[in-house]
C-alpha cells in the first residue's frame, strides 16, 4: 500500500565497528529500487546511470549501478541523507501460505503490517510481494497510518540503532562531568535519517535532554529550514539545537572553525549517516580527544581504513552502524504509535510518479521523506 522512496543496497559482508584503527570489509553494489505496478522484476520505470544524474527510460529502475556524479543532484541527495539505501514497505496481508499454518504467529489475513528489511529481500516494490517467513512481518496498531509506518523499516530503524549505540557514550560523559555538564553532539545532514535521529534522541534522553547540545551540519541551503522546523516543533525545555552550514565552496579550515564555534567547542559525538571524505575529515577535526563517530555501513569500507590512523592519533573511535534488528523495529512501532517519538515531515505521492519523485528528492523539492502510495 505504501513504500518509502529509497534505493537498494546489495552487500556480501558487513562492517560493524572499528576501534582506533581496526577495519573491516564491505563489498557492495548499490541499486535503485523498482516501483513496478505488477511485478517485482518487470515494469520498472527508471534508472540511475553514470553518464546522467537521472536518466528516465522504460526499463531497469534498479538494474543499473548507482554511480552518482560528484556534485550532481543525486550525489547531493545521498550525501545529505535525503536519499538512502533501504526497503520500506507497509501493506495488508493478502494470504498466508499453507506451510505457515504450523508457525505460531498473531498475523492474520487483512492485518496491516510492515516488512522487516531481511537479507535477500524482494528486489523492488510492487502491488504484491511474497515474504518467505512470517516472522519478518510486524503487525501495526489499527490506528497507526500505514503512510507513517512505511518510514520505519529503514530510516527510523537505522536512526534508532545509532542512538542506542551512542547512548552509553552520552551517559558516560554525563557521569564524568558535573551535574550540569553537557554532551556536545554533531549530526551531519538534514535528510530523513538525521531528522529521525534528532527525534529519537529527544525521546531517549527525556528530562536530561537539556544536557545534550545538538548541532546540525547542513550540507544544503534548504536543510537549514528543516533543522529549524525540528527545533521549533520537537524540542522543548532547555534543550539546545544549533545549525551550521557546510558550504563546500568555503575553505576547509574555515568550515572547521565555524563548526567548533557553532557547537560551543569541540564535540564529543558525531553522527554521520552519509559520510564523504571531506565531511569525515571535518568531523575528526571537530571532535575532542577520545570522541566517537558513528557512520553508516555503506561508506565504512572506503572511509574507515583511510582515516583509521588519523583517528588513532587523536584517540577517536569510529563505528559503522547497521540498519537495526527486528526487535528494534517492533519497539519503533510502539514508540511512534504511542506518540513517544514524533515522525519527521513526509509527503505521499502516487507510486506511478516514482521517477518524478526521485527527481524532486535529488533537487531538494520535497520537504521530509517521500512516501509512494499504490492505488
Amino acid at each position: 500500500m505504501y513504500v518509502g522512496a529509497c534505493y537498494r543496497l546489495q552487500r556480501s559482508n558487513s562492517v560493524t565497528s572499528t576501534g582506533s584503527g581496526s577495519g573491516g570489509s564491505l563489498c557492495e553494489r548499490e541499486r535503485m529500487n523498482s516501483f513496478g505496478s505488477s511485478s517485482c522484476i518487470r515494469d520498472r520505470v527508471s534508472s540511475f546511470s553514470s553518464s546522467s544524474c537521472l536518466r528516465e527510460r522504460v526499463g531497469s529502475f534498479g538494474a543499473a549501478g548507482l554511480e552518482p556524479i560528484p556534485g550532481s543532484p543525486v550525489h547531493k541527495a545521498i550525501r545529505e541523507s535525503s536519499l538512502y539505501p533501504g526497503y520500506e514497505v507497509a501493506g495488508i496481508v493478502d494470504c498466508i501460505g499453507e506451510e505457515m499454518d504450523s508457525t505460531p504467529s498473531d498475523i492474520q489475513v487483512g492485518d496491516h503490517v510492515i516488512i522487516y528489511p531481511y537479507d535477500d529481500g524482494a528486489d523492488g516494490y510492487s502491488e504484491y510481494v511474497s515474504v518467505p517467513d512470517i516472522k519478518y512481518l510486524v503487525k501495526l496498531p489499527t490506528d497507526m497510518p500505514m503512510s507513517v509506518a512505511a518510514m520505519l523499516p529503514t530510516g527510523a530503524l537505522w536512526a534508532l540503532n545509532t542512538l542506542q549505540k551512542a547512548e552509553p557514550y552520552v551517559r558516560k560523559i554525563f557521569s564524568e562531568r558535573a551535574p550540569e555538564g553537557k554532551c556536545n553532539v554533531l549530526v551531519v545532514g538534514t535528510g530523513s535519517l538525521a531528522l529521525w535521529a534528532l527525534r529519537v534522541a529527544s525521546y531517549y534522553f527525556g528530562t536530561e535532554r537539556q544536557r545534550v547540545n545538538v548541532t546540525v551540519a547542513s550540507l544544503r541551503d534548504e536543510g537549514i529550514s528543516i533543522a529549524h522546523e525540528f527545533k521549533k516543533s520537537c524540542i522543548t525545555g532547555k534543550a539546545s539545537v544549533s545549525v551550521v552550514q557546510w558550504n563546500e565552496e568555503v575553505y576547509e579550515k574555515q568550515l572547521i572553525e565555524r563548526t567548533i564555534d557553532a557547537c560551543g567547542g569541540y564535540v564529543d559525538i558525531v553522527i554521520d549517516f552519509c559520510s564523504t571524505s571531506r565531511s569525515l575529515n571535518r568531523a575528526i577535526h571537530c571532535l575532542s580527544r577520545g570522541g566517537h563517530i558513528f557512520l553508516g555501513t555503506e561508506t565504512a569500507e572506503k572511509l574507515l581504513p583511510k582515516f583509521s590512523r588519523r583517528a588513532e592519533d587523536r584517540g577517536i573511535q569510529m563505528e559503522a552502524v547497521e540498519g537495526g534488528s527486528l526487535e528494534q523495529l517492533k519497539l519503533l512501532v510502539e514508540l511512534v504509535s504511542s506518540s513517544k517519538v514524533i515522525p519527521p515531515p513526509f509527503s505521499v505521492f502516487p507510486a506511478e510518479d516514482a521517477c518524478e519523485v526521485i527527481k524532486k528528492i535529488c533537487n531538494a523539492e520535497i520537504h521530509g521523506h517521500a512516501i509512494l502510495q499504490f492505488s
